[in-house]
């Protein structure tokens, strides 16, 4: 038998799910279950909020070079974006219908094709 598992790993993925399934329901589980949900939704939060951290700190110089009004645009528009990713993972808002996700976005597109794209090749050192 574990000849025949590990020949197919999709099997033992979808097996190991149905026993992890099997035990919170046996085991009522279901708050346990949740609780762990919301964790995980709030940790996945803040690494997105600190990637994008890490990305403007290597980027800050470039920035600090537009005009005031530019940076206030962007800043705006970044903030914006951070409430709707934010009222999403909070409020399970559906992100295409949060007025700032539109709203913000484009303000960035306009500062790129201003000024060049934000984003660079990374660099493996």
């Amino acid at each position: 038998m574990p000849k025949f598992l590990s020949d197919r790993p999709t099997l033992r993925g979808f097996l190991i799910i149905v026993l992890i399934a099997l035990v919170v329901v046996a085991l009522n589980q279901y708050t346990a279950l949740l609780a762990i949900a919301m964790l995980l939704r709030i940790a996945f939060f803040l690494a997105v909020a600190f990637f994008v951290y890490l990305m403007w700190r290597e980027r800050r110089g470039e920035i600090e070079s537009w005009s005031t009004r530019e940076r206030v645009v962007f800043y705006g528009s970044a903030l914006l974006i951070v409430a709707a990713i934010g009222l999403y993972f909070w409020h399970g808002l559906p992100a295409t219908r949060c007025f700032a996700s539109g709203a913000a976005g484009t303000p960035i597109r306009n500062a790129e094709r201003l000024r060049g794209p934000l984003t660079r090749p990374i660099r493996v050192r």
